[in-house]
């Protein structure tokens, strides 16, 4: 049955119609519809009742990440009732600045880079008050006799291998892709360079991701630029979760989703909030910003279960969408020893872990903290 308002009519004298209404009296009772309102009114020799569900929230905004927070935000700004649900002890989601004990600047625990335009991203940095700097520059290898030799190395025109595959009759994966080059002399370090390209800078398994979304992604920009916050992420999510808290939006976070129970016109989600007591919070609608590898998740108590599932298309975008890999290490020094290397010339510099028995020191434009 459909949690809607709703109305019914029944001419009195109607035999079935005492029947009908005691059904409908124990419709509403918790474990059948929502809780809701039942009214009789006799008019006329009809006599009829209205069932209207009774909403704890206007809409619930599952995830405080970015895309949840400015969600969030939009909708208590048209005077909206929003609680949005978090299952970590913070906002942010994906992105995770940490606070150093000896460092007046956070460390990036998560997502860091800003690669291409990401016009949303610089939208909220401008409206929290922050910038972006370029983090381009020159590369150098460290060579095994200790020496640093500029690479000249250049992964665009290395990802440039895969313009041919947007014209492929039909898709396949990286793998097969690289492959047809791989007999070729000339092109052996270029299919190899592509390779490492998509294992590195997507974090992607090259035998089950799509050339032609590499492709496309690399014809898009996205890979042009790169840039980070000037500060840390952290300030840009302070200013969102305050924006939203002034609006009237109810954060509660330590709030894991176990069940979203969902028809036409409302929304019933279960949860548990940081004393593990179990919550039920009703709604009109529901956004869920969820990370796909949440959504895709089964087999154990943190699942989320939608109630009737999602509907078949949803589930195969879903089966469609691969989340890279990646482990991410954050190293804090006492001193900052780079900056006395090679008379000064690694400075600003950011150091990455390269292939083999490599090292690459890429020079930044970023001033290098140490604690």
């Amino acid at each position: 049955m459909d949690p809607q308002s709703r109305t019914r009519h029944i001419r009195r004298g109607n035999p079935l119609a005492s029947r009908r209404l005691s059904e409908w009296t124990a419709a509403v009772e918790p474990g059948n519809l929502p809780l809701g309102q039942v009214r009789w009114r006799d008019r006329s020799g009809v006599l009829s009742y209205r069932y209207t569900p009774v909403m704890d929230t206007d809409a619930i905004v599952i995830g405080a990440g970015a895309a949840g927070l400015a969600a969030a935000r939009s909708l208590a700004g048209r005077s909206l009732r929003v609680i949005v649900l978090e299952a970590c002890d913070r906002v942010g989601g994906r992105v995770w600045s940490r606070p150093m004990a000896r460092s007046g600047v956070p460390a990036e625990l998560g997502a860091e880079f800003i690669h291409g335009p990401g016009k949303e991203t610089m939208a909220s940095l401008r409206d929290a008050g922050m910038a972006a700097i370029d983090t381009g520059g020159e590369s150098w290898t460290c060579c095994k006799d200790g020496n640093l030799r500029r690479e000249d190395d250049d992964f665009k025109f290395a990802a440039g291998i895969f313009d041919g595959a947007r014209s492929l009759a039909d898709d396949e994966s990286v793998d097969r892709f690289l492959r047809r080059f791989e007999g070729d002399e000339a092109m052996r370090e270029t299919t190899a360079a592509a390779r490492a390209f998509v294992e590195g800078f997507d974090a992607a398994d090259p035998t089950i991701a799509s050339a032609r979304a590499i492709a496309d992604e690399w014809r898009s920009g996205v890979d042009s630029t790169s840039a980070r916050p000037l500060g840390a992420y952290r300030l840009m999510f302070d200013h969102l979760r305050d924006a939203c808290t002034a609006s009237g939006v109810v954060m509660s976070l330590s709030t894991p989703v176990r069940r979203i129970s969902w028809h036409r016109g409302a929304v019933e989600v279960d949860a548990k909030n940081g004393r593990e007591e179990s919550l039920t919070i009703r709604a009109r609608a529901a956004i869920v910003t969820l990370p796909v590898g949440v959504l895709r998740h089964s087999g154990d108590e943190s699942e989320v279960v939608f109630d009737p599932d999602l509907p078949a298309a949803k589930r195969e975008a879903l089966r469609s969408i691969e989340m890279g890999h990646a482990v991410k290490v954050v190293l804090c020094f006492r001193t900052a020893f780079w900056e006395r290397v090679r008379d000064g010339r690694t400075a600003t510099a950011r150091f990455s872990a390269a292939k083999g028995d490599r090292s690459q020191c890429i020079g930044r434009s970023i001033q290098s903290v140490a604690s």
